[in-house]
């Protein structure tokens, strides 16, 4: 599978693995210092060792020491222990620089999890020479059963094996109180990742190498807007852009990105073969290049709006919804960057004030626009609009049943009534837009009373019940 996905990016990329900027390990390393601890993970040094814990600490040695995990292999220590934001997780960061490759990875071979006992462990993530394991076990304390709960992280970069370790332990059974009292193993999990880069950037800043992680995100995007689901529609297009303050390129033209790294994740599975096999065979792929400042790489995908569920279903995507797509790369220095999106893919509505008009002895209004959009599959929705008066409380809906008049606006009783039932159609919706892509409304605001009003149209998606709601504050003229 992986090497099918070299091939699609060496076909969506245009570029050669031989053109990878890619540098030797470094040698070992002999310069660590207490400044690094607070420079790298933000702890004050003192603070761990006057922390009441016993647990809290830190050990740094640039003298040469061995162990059994790699014999006849020196190697400098940088160590760190401390509780994880003073809650029940105690954590341990520890580099070994061995300054070789083969050292490391033979010390990494031998600290491989194996059973014991009536623990049991999970491996969470596995690549090459690396794993992220957890494992559980149950002690008898006082004569109550307690959970044990422990997390390690084995990997190795530029010549270091590095090890982060945690456990935290609980009652697992009669007291509320301490029932579930550890944290998520999602959150534990994604700590330990950002932990993980923090290392790394350390080793890297050692070794001369880069220190800033790539940031690799959809352009246009606005987290809680629909930006990036208008843009598809209005432009049918979308941008991935990677930015790296090291540079995406060298002066020599050699990648300092490694293409190679990049994942694609719908709700947490892997689609990057699926996205870059869609984009292939479909023709997607409009443009790839890096800006003149040389610190941003972008890609441009062309879409047909109305295919996204169909030829162009580039996220893999089985029904209309809300979905998180996470987009993940590292540098040449192993430095790696994620952002996550939501998207949402179904009919929706973006509300925005138009103009507004005084009408003298007549009242004032105000014109709203509503563009009107589906990203998904073609469905029947229902649309609605009401205005909440924040202050009364009230709520009043709007019934189309005739020309369009602020006279049709009830007062929320019992039940919801759609303004507007039809088929959401892939694409830019002229029908439930009334034959245009805008819907302009004047509204008469004196009857809403005084105080602050919000206005709000949602789309109810019947096929899931899924909701797009989008609404902004009015200022009654």
């Amino acid at each position: 599978m992986r090497f099918l996905i070299k091939i699609l990016l060496v076909t969506f990329f245009i570029f050669s693995a031989a053109s990878f900027g890619y540098a030797e390990p470094c040698g070992r390393i002999t310069s660590w210092q207490e400044e690094d601890i607070s420079t790298f993970f933000g702890i004050n040094p003192d603070s761990l060792i006057n922390d009441d814990s016993s647990f809290s600490d830190y050990y740094i040695s640039n003298s040469q020491s061995t162990n059994s995990c790699s014999p006849g292999n020196p190697y400098t220590l940088f160590n760190i222990k401390y509780v994880w934001n003073a809650s029940d997780w105690n954590i341990s960061v520890s580099i070994n620089s061995f300054g070789d490759d083969i050292a490391a990875e033979t010390c990494f071979g031998n600290r491989l999890p194996t059973s014991e006992g009536h623990a049991t462990y999970e491996v969470l993530e596995q690549g090459a020479n690396y794993i992220l394991y957890y494992r559980e076990a149950y002690q008898d304390t006082d004569n109550q059963e307690m959970l044990v709960e422990d997390m390690t992280l084995l990997a190795v970069h530029e010549g270091s094996l590095v090890t982060i370790t945690g456990w935290t332990q609980h009652w697992a059974y009669n007291d509320p109180d301490y029932m579930n009292r550890g944290k998520p193993l999602e959150l534990v999990k994604s700590y330990y990742e950002q932990i993980f880069e923090k290392t790394k950037m350390l080793i890297n800043a050692k070794c001369g190498l880069g220190t800033h992680p790539p940031e690799i995100t959809f352009y246009p995007y606005t987290a809680g807007t629909r930006l990036f689901e208008l843009n598809i529609l209005k432009e049918k297009k979308f941008l991935i852009e990677i930015n790296d303050e090291d540079g995406v390129k060298d002066s020599g033209g050699n990648w300092l990105i490694d293409l190679n790294t990049l994942k694609i994740l719908l709700n947490g599975h892997d689609i990057t073969g699926h996205f870059l096999q869609t984009v292939t065979d479909q023709g997607l792929l409009a443009k790839a290049s890096v800006l003149p400042d040389g610190k941003t790489f972008q890609v441009m995908i062309k879409l047909g709006p109305e295919k996204l569920m169909a030829e162009h279903n580039l996220f893999a995507l089985s029904e209309n919804g809300e979905v998180a797509i996470t987009l993940s790369i590292c540098d040449v220095d192993g430095i790696c960057g994620s952002k996550e999106h939501k998207v949402y893919f179904g009919p929706f509505s973006v509300f925005s004030k138009a103009q507004g008009r005084d009408l003298g002895n007549a009242g004032a209004i105000d014109i709203y626009d509503w563009k009107f959009g589906n990203t998904g599959r073609e469905c029947q929705a229902e649309i609605y609009l009401a205005v909440w008066n924040e202050t009364s409380g009230k709520i009043w809906f709007h019934y189309y049943v005739g020309p369009e008049s602020e006279s049709y606006w009830g007062l929320y009783e019992n039940e919801m009534k759609a303004w507007l039932t039809g088929p959401a159609k892939p694409g830019v919706n002229a029908e439930l837009s009334r034959g245009t892509e805008f819907v302009s409304f004047p509204v008469n605001w004196s009857k809403f009373g005084d105080g602050s009003l919000n206005f709000y149209i949602g789309i109810l998606d019947k096929s899931t019940g899924e909701w797009a709601i989008d609404f902004g504050p009015i200022n009654a003229p």
